[in-house]
């Protein structure tokens, strides 16, 4: 495997291992050693700064020796997965890592880069919006041409986006950072409350103040094993296989949205079977789009 290709969980690890043997890291001299640009390095940086205590400066990085820590195995596993990529990798073992890392053009082994929306854009509206959060501020902003007044709960990093978890107008919603223009934090205060942040800690879904339905899948006999190796749809459960061959599954979504442009890549081997109203509404945007 080409250095180009260098994998994230590769560079991640061997980067915070490094790190954490007190080794002063040359941002340039990373970028050149993977074989990526120096925005790519910069962005790995950031995303470990939010978990570990750094010092960067002038292209130079290291850990704050003065807030350093040692991570266990344990605490090295719960930061893997934090980041995101824990399911990337088939074993914890911190032997299994430092292996991967070492290994370079004859391993074994070939992770291909995971996607995730480059957050640096919206860096300082991050930290802003943290802070109000933290001081329950009220804020408003524009959002998909409209004016918004919201009251800010949390920020969410999910399936590789950055999302807000804020009431509007005594719903619960959430709002891509993305999307989210000429923002203003009030000096105006809310009083919190837990419920809602009970809400948003177990709810596993951006369809905040959504009702969960469940939905009945057709799948076809072609392409029923990949479905049966991981889990494609939201929730998904497989009831039962049918006389033809094909199987029933049953996936549990928050709104018609979450699904629908799933079923459209398994076109025409996934079918809605219920609500019927779900597949008709499909069909007609298909049709409309070939219109």
């Amino acid at each position: 495997m080409s250095n180009k290709h260098e994998r994230l969980a590769d560079r991640f690890a061997d980067i915070f291992i490094r790190l954490n043997s007190n080794e002063t890291l040359n941002t340039k001299a990373l970028a050149d050693e993977y074989g990526v640009c120096d925005k790519t390095i910069r962005r790995d940086l950031a995303r470990m700064e939010c978990y570990l205590p750094l010092v960067r400066d002038r292209g130079v990085v290291s850990l704050d020796n003065s807030r350093r820590f040692d991570l266990t195995h344990k605490e090295f596993g719960e930061l893997i997965k934090l980041i995101g990529i824990h399911n990337l990798l088939p074993n914890m073992d911190i032997g299994f890592l430092r292996e991967l890392i070492k290994q370079k053009s004859d391993s074994s082994y070939h992770i291909h880069h995971y996607a995730y929306e480059n957050s640096q854009a919206f860096d300082e509206m991050m930290k802003r919006l943290d802070s109000a959060i933290n001081n329950r501020q009220i804020i408003h902003c524009r959002y998909d041409n409209k004016e918004r007044t919201i009251y800010p709960y949390k920020l969410i990093f999910k399936e590789g986006f950055w999302y807000l978890a804020g009431v509007e107008n005594d719903q619960l919603k959430s709002y891509r950072l993305s999307k989210i223009v000429d923002l203003i934090i009030n000096k105006e205060y809310f009083d919190s409350n837990d419920k809602i942040d009970t809400l948003i800690n177990n709810d596993d879904s951006i369809w905040l103040g959504q009702k969960e339905m469940a939905v009945l899948i057709n799948v076809s006999s072609k392409v029923i094993s990949y479905f049966q190796q991981r889990q494609i749809l939201p929730k998904q459960s497989i009831i039962a296989k049918q006389a033809n061959g094909d199987w029933l599954i049953q996936s549990t979504v928050w709104h018609y949205d979450e699904l629908s442009p799933i079923i459209r890549c398994w076109i025409p081997h996934l079918t809605i079977i219920e609500p019927k109203e779900w597949q008709d509404r499909l069909e007609g945007e298909l049709k409309s789009y070939l219109d």
